[in-house]
């Protein structure tokens, strides 16, 4: 309700404090609370999610197919609708515990999660600079060489700098317990 009511409070508050509100915490606890909960109930809640990944994924589209078609009197979240989202969320769990444990040589997750934004902000600001916003095939372009450059960015900022430092701060440690 809380990420309901910010996107629906723009025309009720200074511009400046809703930008700051839209990028706090506060419109998106909710994914950290759907986390919470499905730790919470794992037990049981993690085998029908990854035995009706597919249906929660049929879901996830059709009300992505239907949002983008009917256009509701009201937002529905802070950048995307709650609904969907936490759907995705549960498609993203039922995928990821389908697949079973895979291990990955160069872990990037970390990387992808400091520079998506970063990267994503600067094409939005390409793509207002060059008033691409009515060209679609233009945005899908760069929303694609967006995420190949996030991947890429996110791989070199874990060799040359997440690994580096985990090297010190390990080296670090081993000196104090000596």
């Amino acid at each position: 309700m809380v990420s309901v009511l910010i996107s629906n409070s723009g025309n009720f508050m200074p511009g400046i404090l809703y930008k700051l509100i839209n990028v706090s915490l506060i419109p998106y606890f909710y994914i950290f609370l759907l986390g919470m909960f499905v730790y919470k109930f794992r037990e049981q809640l993690l085998p029908v999610i990854k035995e009706k990944v597919w249906i929660l994924s049929a879901c996830y589209i059709m009300i992505k197919i239907l949002l983008m078609n009917i256009k509701l009197p009201v937002s529905m979240g802070v950048n995307y609708d709650i609904f969907s989202a936490s759907l995705l969320s549960f498609v993203v769990i039922g995928i990821a515990y389908r697949l079973g444990t895979i291990r990955f040589k160069n872990e990037i997750s970390y990387g992808i999660f400091i520079w998506h934004m970063v990267v994503i902000n600067i094409a939005m600001e390409i793509i207002k600079i060059n008033g691409w916003g009515q060209n679609i095939s233009l945005r899908e372009i760069l929303g694609l060489l967006s995420l190949i450059f996030i991947v890429l960015i996110s791989y070199l900022s874990t060799i040359f700098v997440e690994r580096p430092l985990r090297k010190i701060i390990l080296n670090k440690g081993k000196r104090k317990n000596e």
